[in-house]
């Protein structure tokens, strides 16, 4: 219910699973992950890229040459056929050491035949972060690769051991960039690019001197400069850019702020939708001290960042229109509920999963590798859905006012960040069964959170606002 595929298209890149060590040949494709000798119900046998088969093929003699190791006799190689590489090795049985980068550096180097490289083909990775799940205590290890001594940027490789220390999935795939390491421009030409974008401002500096770096574009690579400049500007106010410029043609790649406002912790009140009960809440926002207003944006949480964003380009209906939704108090009163609702359940939302470890970091859209997750209220006209749209937020109609009232309620808010999550913890392709299990788990984080957060009714199967039932979407209906 409420799906995200409103606008979502499917995706662009099919994946493929071969089963290396089965004996099924690796010219066909499986829906399911059955083991040796397994076949689909459906029956169905599609066409696998050549250039897949054969991979497939070399990567099946290699391990056969080392006796198929027992860590592998399960794993399975999830293709993307747009650059027909792995972007999964999964089902693997590799007991971790305390050196988990030769871990995965020897997995990939068994691996290559699949990658289309030499097994004695040099694999640069480091270690980034770890991170271990509060409630599976599954480690989760974020690796940088690097060529030539540079780092690739946008090349990540994660390893993810299980709470018995079995290293038992590798996300990503090492890269090989064919571009020369020697730069054309200097790092005086570098700079002067941010200098002639932010030079004029107070206090500006070089915050972080450039350094080469390899930035992957799509499939190709580039030879950059990466450094930070930073400024504290009364009218420009704060700010800290990250430069990627082009080492060879002295273009800028990109650039972005890492800082937003000059702003601090603020509490906001209002009235929650009268379908959600109608009371007072008070949750933490953000006070900017530049224009003296009040924001639903919460820059300071440990469970995780949001923002509030009125859709809406109504002036006469709404005074934040097409804005961060602000007021020039404090307290909401019952001027907007659907922002309140929104903001309030956002935040009991973000609570639930960090209090019960789900491994939210993933779910980000900075480089910080927290929650960060912009919210859009009051979205079309007469809209009745919502969605999550990958890559850029969640999305909720105001309804129609006839079948439909604002969809921002607690249950659909926490069933639409279910689907974020689903999609960067497990990546289940939005169709048939795993399409099923994605609304599955979001209807299911959509009744814990509000089992969570709200007193359970008395009256189920009857609705009674503001108190948790079983019920999707229940507060909701007219």
């Amino acid at each position: 219910m409420y799906s995200h595929m409103s606008l979502r298209k499917y995706p662009a890149s099919i994946l493929i699973v071969v089963l290396l060590l089965s004996n099924i040949i690796p010219g066909e494709l499986f829906a399911s992950t059955g083991r040796s000798g397994s076949t689909p119900k459906s029956g169905v046998v599609q066409y696998i890229p050549k250039e897949i088969q054969e991979k497939s093929k070399k990567q099946k003699k290699y391990l056969q040459s080392k006796g198929n190791p027992v860590e592998y006799q399960e794993a399975e190689v999830q293709w993307s056929v747009s650059n027909q590489k792995p972007s999964h090795i999964r089902g693997l049985h590799k007991k971790a050491s305390k050196n988990i980068v030769a871990d995965t550096k020897q997995i990939l180097k068994d691996f290559a035949p699949s990658y289309g490289v030499n097994t004695s083909t040099s694999i640069d990775i480091r270690l980034a972060k770890n991170d271990t799940s509060k409630l599976t205590k599954e480690r989760h290890t974020r690796l940088k690769q690097y060529y030539n001594n540079i780092e690739i940027v946008g090349g990540e490789i994660l390893a993810h051991t299980d709470k018995t220390g079995v290293l038992y999935q590798v996300d990503g795939a090492p890269d090989f960039p064919s571009i020369s390491t020697t730069p054309s421009i200097s790092t005086i030409q570098a700079i002067a690019i941010g200098k002639k974008e932010h030079g004029t401002k107070k206090k500006f500096k070089i915050a972080v001197q450039p350094e080469l770096v390899i930035y992957k574009l799509a499939s190709t690579h580039v030879l950059a400069y990466r450094y930070e400049v930073s400024y504290d500007d009364p009218i420009a106010r704060m700010g800290q850019w990250i430069y990627y410029i082009d080492a060879q043609t002295g273009k800028k790649i990109t650039a972005y702020n890492m800082v937003h406002d000059a702003i601090s912790p603020a509490s906001i009140s209002g009235s929650l939708l009268v379908g959600e009960g109608g009371g007072v809440k008070t949750f933490t926002g953000t006070f900017d001290t530049l224009d003296s207003k009040y924001y639903m944006y919460d820059a300071f949480s440990t469970n995780g960042l949001y923002y509030i964003f009125n859709a809406s380009s109504n002036t006469g209906v709404y005074v934040d229109a097409f804005d961060y939704a602000n007021r020039s108090t404090s307290n909401w009163g019952t001027s907007d509920t659907t922002e309140i609702s929104a903001g309030y359940n956002m935040k009991k939302t973000l609570e639930y999963y960090d209090m019960f470890g789900f491994g939210t970091d993933n779910i980000s859209f900075t480089a910080t590798g927290q929650v960060y997750m912009p919210v859009f209220v009051h979205y079309g006209t007469n809209y009745n859905n919502a969605y999550w749209y990958p890559g850029n937020g969640m999305y909720f109609g105001d309804g129609d006012g006839i079948n439909l009232k604002p969809l921002v309620t607690l249950d659909v808010m926490a069933h639409e960040f279910g689907h974020a999550w689903t999609e960067n913890t497990s990546n289940l392709v939005y169709q048939d069964e795993p399409g099923a299990l994605n609304e599955s788990f979001s209807d299911i984080s959509g009744v814990n959170v509000e089992m969570y957060v709200q007193n359970a009714s008395n009256n189920y199967p009857d609705v009674t606002p503001g108190q948790a039932d079983w019920l999707i979407g229940e507060d909701v209906m007219i």
